[in-house]
């Protein structure tokens, strides 16, 4: 019989069999309605691409796919779907991307924020 406290107090390390692209996170963004989705392809390749530079838990080898997600009454969700070797990196290659996108978004004048759709007049 084993103790509860001792399960408690054992550091677990999870063991993932994934494959070796790693395991696949993503990011979710929301872009008004407007532009052409060439543009935001394109946006969102140099989004990865400058996140990989900085972020080398990464993997750089296995290119993103950037998906619509949903088409809602304000912005069109995109999502960029990445892979990252190092599971204890996942926070740090979230972070990445969206360092990335805020950079790149105020370079390409794209708005990440979700546009007004009406004016109060007072």
């Amino acid at each position: 019989m084993l103790p509860n406290a001792k399960v408690r107090n054992t550091k677990i390390k999870v063991l993932s069999k994934s494959s070796a692209s790693g395991l696949m996170r993503y990011t979710d963004f929301k872009i008004g309605y407007g532009l052409p989705p060439e543009r935001i392809d394109t946006f969102l390749t140099e989004v990865w691409q400058q996140a990989c530079e900085n972020e080398k838990s990464l993997n750089a080898e296995k290119q993103a796919k950037i998906t619509v997600i949903k088409n809602g009454d304000h912005a069109v969700v995109w999502r960029l779907a990445y892979w990252v070797k190092n599971v204890y990196s996942m926070f740090d290659a979230e972070f990445a991307i969206n360092r990335a996108a805020y950079a790149h978004a105020q370079q390409q004048d794209v708005a990440l924020n979700t546009p007004l759709t009406h004016e109060v007049v007072s």
